[in-house]
């Protein structure tokens, strides 16, 4: 049985790039071998409850994410600092604060972006929201994205955030506890990547015809 759907049709790769280190939070760091190379882990804190995300400043500092909403920047002596303002982030189930990810022209504009749990009536969802970054305090909150429908579950909420070469926002939104509906279903955000200009708007692209083929 076949069916047709109309969707945007969106190209993407993330790609996670591994060097000759790697950096550790924990307590379980030394050497280990890998087939093609020799690896060092280097222990650069283990003051983080549960850390989530993190993305690099110009410098080689660390901004990092915790679940609990906090955030931290990690600078070259190993050094805690708590970042002041940033989401209002629900930790509650697997939700919290999530990932991080500065703007391609960050020297230029101080946007960094943050994903995490927005409660609303009860309800939760994955959400993005952009900040400017100064001196260590966040300010100027937009929010660009609301994965919709709100949802009572407090499971698989996500989230990565990534930037393409052409500066689009790629977002990954979980299944929010319902596999077998969410991602098939193109009016739900949930179970997703989704693809939005830096400001929260819409790509527009080119509508294609799949054929999907259902399971017997």
């Amino acid at each position: 049985m076949f069916r047709k759907l109309n969707f945007c049709y969106i190209q993407f790769l993330l790609i996670f790039i591994f060097n000759s280190s790697f950096i550790v939070f924990g307590k379980n760091a030394g050497n280990f071998k890998e087939n093609y190379n020799d690896l060092k882990l280097e222990l650069i804190t283990d003051e983080l409850e549960i850390p989530w995300g993190m993305d690099f400043l110009a410098n080689g500092d660390i901004i990092v994410t915790e679940k609990n909403g906090l955030i931290f920047r990690i600078n070259k002596n190993d050094k805690l600092i708590k970042i002041e303002g940033g989401p209002k982030s629900i930790e509650t189930g697997q939700g919290g604060l999530l990932d991080v990810q500065l703007h391609p022209n960050f020297i230029e504009n101080q946007w960094i972006y943050f994903s995490y749990n927005k409660k609303k009536k009860n309800k939760f969802t994955t959400a993005v929201s952009r900040f400017e970054f100064n001196n260590d305090k966040l300010t100027n909150e937009k929010i660009i994205f609301e994965a919709l429908p709100y949802s009572n579950k407090r499971l698989h909420f996500g989230s990565r955030l990534e930037f393409d070469k052409e500066g689009y926002l790629y977002i990954t939104v979980g299944d929010r506890g319902s596999r077998d509906v969410n991602p098939q279903d193109l009016s739900r955000h949930a179970g997703k990547v989704h693809r939005i200009y830096d400001n929260g708007d819409i790509k527009q692209c080119k509508t294609q015809k799949l054929r999907l083929i259902e399971p017997e």
